[in-house]
């Protein structure tokens, strides 16, 4: 399951990376978020094997792979990979991860050791844990050398949306990504809320995936969507008392001290963004929120 947005070049490269995906046999759905660049003709036309899913809007990350979930559900898949268009995997990467599913019944999401695209020697995720008390995502061994890592499957609290192989059963019985992070966080949040049902989640590191890291997220939307969200996320998995009492004050802490940064570095649209994700948690503003006023800044 692929989204893409206006990312032909992209979403071409993790496509023909999927082409030589040997075993298991798969079948893939990519879902247009609203491109108006003419990315869906063209892949249509180059990638006929492709089932190609055209939103006439962007519906976000979350909505997004929901409605390419849905269509892969009804075909009776028993497991659905979520993976971001601006990835390369490995040939082998997807026996990696069926095989470690197979072997471990209890996990109902798997991760891969995600790599930077152009630093493949460096670890960018394999998963991360629930940190206390602000409710922070602790990646494991970020930037670190990949050959200094164990190569055994992990327990997490979380793996990342970009490549995240997910049971049926779990779809079923806890349902869908969360459509009101539209963008960041939905992934985290969707893995709490499998651990919380009692499956877990785990990182596969002889699974190996290429990221290039934020294509389409980089900039004053990831800025917008990160702080709101963080709040969003928070608010989801903590105790109230908790959330109130440490991870409002740490956010505005956060926050302040971002701020400055952004101005004193000239970023103003980023300082921007970065308030108005935070003011429009507290308006309720969720989904899409204004992401069209921060495009505009």
């Amino acid at each position: 399951m692929i989204l893409n947005w206006n990312q032909f070049s992209d979403t071409a490269e993790c496509l023909e990376s999927l082409r030589q995906v040997r075993s298991p046999r798969c079948r893939v759905f990519l879902v247009d978020n609203g491109s108006v660049d003419g990315s869906a003709a063209k892949i249509e036309a180059e990638f006929p094997e492709v089932c190609v899913i055209r939103s006439r809007e962007n519906l976000g990350y979350a909505d997004g792979n929901n409605v390419g979930i849905r269509k892969a559900l009804e075909t009776g898949a028993r497991y659905v990979l979520l993976l971001n268009n601006d990835t390369a995997v490995h040939p082998e990467f997807l026996a990696e991860l069926l095989r470690a599913a197979e072997s471990h019944p209890e996990a109902g999401i798997l991760g891969a050791k995600v790599v930077y695209y152009d630093r493949p020697e460096m670890l960018w995720a394999l998963g991360g844990d629930l940190q206390q008390p602000f409710g922070r995502i602790k990646m494991f061994g970020r930037d670190t050398i990949t050959d200094r890592l164990r190569n055994e499957i992990e327990e997490f609290d979380h793996v990342p949306g970009a490549v995240m192989f997910v049971r049926a059963d779990v779809f079923q019985q806890i349902g869908m990504l969360d459509s009101e992070f539209f963008l960041n966080w939905e992934d985290a949040e969707f893995c709490l809320r499998a651990q919380k049902a009692g499956w877990k989640i785990m990182g596969v590191p002889s699974s190996l995936v290429r990221h290039k890291v934020s294509r389409a997220t980089a900039g004053k939307l990831a800025m917008y969507f990160g702080q709101r969200n963080r709040l969003l996320f928070t608010s989801r998995c903590l105790p109230r008392w908790q959330f109130v009492l440490s991870v409002i004050p740490f956010h505005f802490a956060r926050l302040g001290l971002l701020v400055v940064t952004e101005v004193l570095h000239g970023r103003f649209d980023l300082a921007r963004a970065a308030v108005l994700g935070t003011v429009d948690y507290f308006r309720g503003r969720l989904g899409k929120g204004s992401m069209t006023l921060v495009q505009t800044f």
